[in-house]
């Protein structure tokens, strides 16, 4: 992982209301921690909401919404913070974490970490910033969004040329998530690109569509 990987945190004044980052909680818990202490926030104090399993479930939303709801143990942390890492985030308990992740209240702040390929419905990940858990094996896609036109679909038919389809979706899914990494740090957000890359997303997850296809899709968006 990059050294910056949440540099997010740090650029901006305060905290927003929710994050979503895919990638492994366990294994950037350390540099993720050190970010949110320039915070003022202590991941592992006590008060904040920390939720660990490969399935988030109905009840579990429920859990969360009623620890928010009621009130957190006081601690002298900034900010309070809940820390969602689960594979799966079954849609029913996205759908009822809506409200709380685009209107929450001062001074409490949202973590989702996942894996590439969970579905997250679009209202969710339209009440979200990114952050970027960009690893030494994408690197590679990370320095492509940096090029000219011509020259990153030169790299690109380069790089998908000897791949079997799963590996093209694979490859494109990363480089969507840098996209829209790249695009949420910008200081001029591009809204309507961002939702172009969140439907690229969208249309990956669903596999209806031929990976090269959206690939060719998310490149003319470029």
């Amino acid at each position: 992982m990059l050294a910056n990987s949440f540099a997010i945190l740090n650029n901006s004044p305060k905290l927003a209301h929710a994050y979503l980052c895919y990638g492994d909680f366990k294994e950037c818990e350390e540099s993720f921690g050190i970010a949110l202490k320039e915070k003022g926030v202590r991941l592992r104090s006590p008060g904040h909401y920390i939720f660990e399993e490969d399935t988030f479930g109905v009840d579990d939303a429920r859990d969360l919404i009623s620890w928010y709801q009621t009130g957190a143990t006081s601690n002298d942390d900034t900010h309070t913070i809940a820390v969602i890492s689960s594979k799966v985030i079954k849609k029913d308990a996205q759908q009822m974490l809506l409200k709380i992740l685009e209107e929450a209240k001062s001074p409490y702040s949202f973590f989702i970490f996942t894996t590439p390929g969970t579905e997250i419905i679009s209202t969710v990940l339209s009440r979200v910033s990114y952050i970027g858990q960009i690893s030494h094996t994408n690197k590679k896609i990370h320095d492509l969004i940096k090029l000219g036109a011509g020259e990153r679909l030169s790299s690109v038919a380069s790089l998908i040329k000897n791949m079997e389809s799963h590996e093209v979706r694979v490859f494109t899914e990363e480089l969507v998530i840098n996209i829209l990494i790249n695009l949420n740090e910008s200081k001029q957000k591009d809204l309507d690109k961002i939702n172009l890359m969140l439907q690229a997303q969208n249309a990956l997850v669903e596999s209806r569509i031929a990976p090269k296809f959206i690939l060719d899709y998310v490149l003319a968006i470029l």
